[in-house]
Order: C-alpha cells, then structure tokens, then sequence
C-alpha cells in the first residue's frame, strides 16, 4: 500500500486507468463525495430518486482505489438513466464506458481522463438489483468486523499481484462479494 499513515501518499484523488493500488483509508474520501453528490444532484435535479456513495472508500478503515464510487438511482435506466448520462456527457471530465455493463441495468460514467480517474458513476435503476446488492455489501462490511478484515486481506493480497492488471483484480474478488450479497436472500 502507499504511505505508511493514512495521511502519508493517500491523499491524491484518482488513479490511472488499469493500474492497482490501494491506499489506506481517507477521511478526504467523504468530502469527495459529498461534493460529487451535490455536483450530480444540481445537474440531474428531478432525473435522479437517490444518490449513494459505496465500495470501499466509503467503508471507514479500508483500503482502496482513490477512486470514489457513486450509486445513481434512477426510476428506469433506460429513461431517466438515459437523461442523466446525457447531461454528464456534456461536462468534459466525464466520460462513458460503454464495454462494462449491459446498459438494461446499468450505465457507466468515469469522471477523469485515463491518466487520472476520479470517480465512477454507476447509473441504475433505485431499489432495483443492483441497487440493493451493492448498498448491502457496504453496510455489511461495515458492521461484520470479521469480514472486514477478510475482505481488507484479499484486497492487499490481490493488488499486489495484480498491480498493472485492475481487471482481473475486479474479477478475482467477485467470489467474496458474492458470498456477502448472498446473505441479503
């Protein structure tokens, strides 16, 4: 991990694209969002139900990506969802990724260009699955104390054998998350 302090290396925001590294937990993470979600929240108005931040720089104590992840609720993804990722195209630090989800459930917007990601707007439909699983995962990581520390040790295992390669870093991680979102059923 970067620094030996949270305060040591980890307060730069962002990320090249591709690239692995985790950084203790920020406060600094918080107000990001905070500041985000009012941005979103101003520009989107009447499109959007309710704005979330998830992942982990929104779990006090655990590492991360310096890359802030925001839920977008929306009524359909495929109206409302539509409007709001046509508002943010127009703003020049946003940019669509179109490859990761099918866009029925979820749209994507990286904030930052490829050298330096700020952050990730994940656009879905509010309630629905996607919603549910990830707010679920959150909250769960946050009051399990053993999972926490399960989860923070496959995160630091992971990035260090995945430093270049944030892809199959994702994918090898999907097995645990699973077994948390399982839990909601």
């Amino acid at each position: 991990m970067v620094g030996s302090s949270p305060t040591e290396g980890s307060m730069k925001l962002g990320l090249k694209r591709g690239i692995v590294k985790l950084n203790y937990f920020n406060p600094v993470w918080i107000k990001e969002y905070k500041k985000e979600e009012k941005f979103l929240k101003m520009v989107l108005g009447d499109n959007i139900v309710s704005i979330e931040h998830f992942g982990s720089t929104s779990i006090e104590g655990m590492p991360s990506k310096p890359i802030i992840d925001i839920l977008v609720g929306v009524k359909s993804v495929k109206n409302e969802g539509r409007v709001c990722l046509n508002i943010l195209k127009k703003f020049p630090k946003y940019f669509q990724r179109e490859k990761y989800f099918s866009p029925k459930n979820r749209l994507l917007i990286a904030k930052g260009n490829d050298k330096n990601r700020t952050h990730y707007i994940h656009i879905v439909r509010y309630n629905g699955r996607v919603w549910k699983d990830r707010l679920f995962f959150r909250d769960y990581l946050r009051k399990d104390k053993i999972k926490f520390d399960q989860y923070q040790r496959l995160k630091e295992v992971l990035s260090e054998n995945n430093l270049n390669d944030r892809k199959k870093y994702t994918l090898a991680k999907n097995k645990f998350v699973k077994e948390i979102i399982k839990k909601q059923k």
